[in-house]
């Protein structure tokens, strides 16, 4: 039995904390969508604030995403990209452009086939849906791949294949290489980046 004096407290519900953007769009260019974590849908937009589980689909058009501390992902065009934390995403498809400054607190961007561990880099990544191959084209830094068979780092200066059981295929990226992927880019979106 309770005395009158005793009062029953309510139990306390701790408040939710505000979400965090994990990244904001800085460059916009054609059709590009974004789904919301609750499933909204709505076109991206220039300076939108992008939030750990949204979900960016690049139809016809591109997207450079600005994460903080000045890291950037050029999202091409035909492909999706899922935002995790401030320090992860999912590829699903397509390629992605990238430029990590050094990094305290490694990002990881999983793709079907691996996971990469990035420090601070600029590389090319490309997942091929149909084939369930990932390849990454890396121009600085080191990166660490993660597939069934283990890890492996690569180094600058190499593009590199590999599928969740592990590395398919590995050779150099030379200077030309670099430069041809990063023209193809920039003739596809008509912009110039880093």
């Amino acid at each position: 039995l309770i005395s009158k004096h005793e009062q029953i407290s309510e139990p306390q519900s701790t408040p939710e904390k505000p979400p965090v953007s994990v990244s904001k769009a800085s460059h916009v260019e054609g059709e590009v969508w974004l789904t919301k974590k609750d499933g909204t849908r709505m076109q991206l937009t220039r300076f939108s604030k992008l939030y750990d589980g949204d979900t960016i689909e690049s139809k016809g058009g591109e997207a450079t995403l600005e994460l903080p501390d000045g890291h950037k992902i050029i999202v091409r065009k035909n492909s999706t990209i899922t935002l995790g934390d401030e320090n992860e995403m999912l590829l699903s498809f397509g390629s992605i452009k990238a430029f990590f400054k050094k990094l305290l607190m490694p990002y990881t961007i999983n793709t079907p086939g691996g996971t990469l561990v990035i420090r601070g880099t600029k590389f090319v990544l490309t997942h091929n849906k149909e084939r369930g191959s990932s390849n990454l084209n890396l121009h600085e830094g080191k990166v660490d791949i993660i597939t069934n068979a283990g890890t492996k780092t690569v180094s600058a200066g190499t593009s590199i294949t590999f599928n969740k059981e592990g590395i398919i295929s590995q050779k150099e990226l030379t200077e030309a290489d670099w430069k041809s992927l990063t023209e193809q880019f920039e003739k596809d979106i008509n912009y110039i980046f880093f």
